[in-house]
């Protein structure tokens, strides 16, 4: 947490020519409440949270779900909330509620879990409802983290590869369908495939190769000074 302050405050004191001081503040604020948020999860009983699953989990996600149909407009996409003069993005916390569903669903379905219907569709459900809405969005990157994660946890409960494989025959294609609807999606995957390496990557390549391998040094990176739209967001 100290060292993705400390580069949070490197980048966006330079970022908004703010002082040091006033990003230090505006970082730092973010990281009491996550800790605060981490100890009341981790002294909450586990009875509790796994009996409110689904409730906290309908609640997070139907959060991502009004972004994507009542949010404003940024940057082509609707991912934003706003209560009281505080943005925030939804998805960081309806993650949260579909991993711990998912997981509650994994422990209730038992035995059950190595069937398609009773098993791998009831485990996958709470991704694919998220998923759905952020697709919407369009957030197809965090889409398709959802579903991998989900994934990742019907294999490591025992789901049987030939469901996941079916399952994953069909959401595939029409994963790649949704995405292909967004220009700007096929035009990253076209330049990442061509021999000319896209702006943002480049100016990556740049960055590692000027600090080398012990890097620049705090505060003195220099291709965040303007050379990439979103400095941190783009690295």
């Amino acid at each position: 947490c100290c060292v993705g302050l400390v580069m949070a405050v490197s980048i966006q004191s330079l970022e908004r020519g703010s002082s040091t001081l006033l990003a230090l503040r505006a970082q730092g604020s973010k990281l009491v409440v996550g800790i605060v948020l981490f100890v009341v999860c981790a002294i909450a009983p586990l009875r509790t949270v796994r009996r409110h699953a689904l409730l906290i989990c309908l609640l997070l996600t139907g959060l991502v779900w009004a972004a994507a149909l009542f949010g404003p407009e940024r940057n082509h996409a609707h991912r934003w909330l706003s209560i009281g003069g505080h943005s925030f993005q939804p998805v960081d916390f309806a993650r949260v509620g579909m991993i711990v569903l998912t997981a509650a669903w994994i422990a209730d379905a038992g035995d059950r879990i190595r069937e398609f219907g009773r098993g791998l569709c009831v485990v996958l459900a709470p991704a694919l409802i998220l998923a759905a809405g952020l697709f919407l969005q369009p957030d197809n990157g965090n889409a398709l983290l959802a579903l991998a994660v989900a994934g990742t946890m019907a294999v490591a409960a025992g789901v049987r590869f030939l469901w996941l494989g079916l399952g994953a025959a069909i959401a595939v294609p029409a994963a790649l369908l949704v995405v292909g609807r967004h220009g700007y999606a096929l035009e990253r995957v076209q330049r990442w495939l061509s021999e000319d390496p896209p702006y943002q990557v480049a100016q990556g390549l740049i960055a590692i190769q000027s600090g080398g391998l012990t890097g620049a040094g705090i505060g003195h990176g220099w291709r965040k000074m303007g050379f990439v739209p979103e400095p941190h967001n783009d690295f």
